[in-house]
């Protein structure tokens, strides 16, 4: 972390916590097709449509109601299926990090993998 963003970071300390980072290196050598450790707590919910077969169209916390990975059904005219999602379903390749993830890159590709890295933490 920088002086500037450690000074940003620790100016509000009732307010800013769980500092963490990521390298490029670290980032670039990720297995995005790895699959999460448990099954996701949400239904993943599916439409068809006759051009494209069944999609993806959101998730939903509900009861699962005894329901184990694997178990698909059909409510409403949706496929409903509890599954384990990998890291490439839980960030999208185009979802708002993309910009990050290009600059991270650019930066990597001047200066070296090694050197670039995000450094995020969270607000209350």
């Amino acid at each position: 972390m920088t002086t500037e963003v450690r000074d940003h970071y620790e100016s509000a300390p009732d307010l800013f916590h769980s500092a963490s980072w990521i390298g490029w290196d670290e980032l670039s050598a990720v297995d995005w097709d790895e699959p999460a450790l448990t099954h996701d707590a949400r239904v993943h919910e599916y439409r068809y449509s006759p051009e494209h077969g069944w999609y993806a169209s959101g998730k939903s916390f509900q009861n699962l109601d005894g329901r184990s990975e694997g178990d698909e059904w059909i409510r409403e005219g949706r496929l409903m299926r509890v599954g384990r999602m990998t890291r490439r379903e839980a960030v999208h390749e185009d979802s708002e990090w993309a910009p990050v993830r290009a600059t991270m890159k650019s930066l990597a590709d001047v200066h070296g993998a090694e050197y670039v890295r995000l450094v995020a933490w969270f607000d209350n």
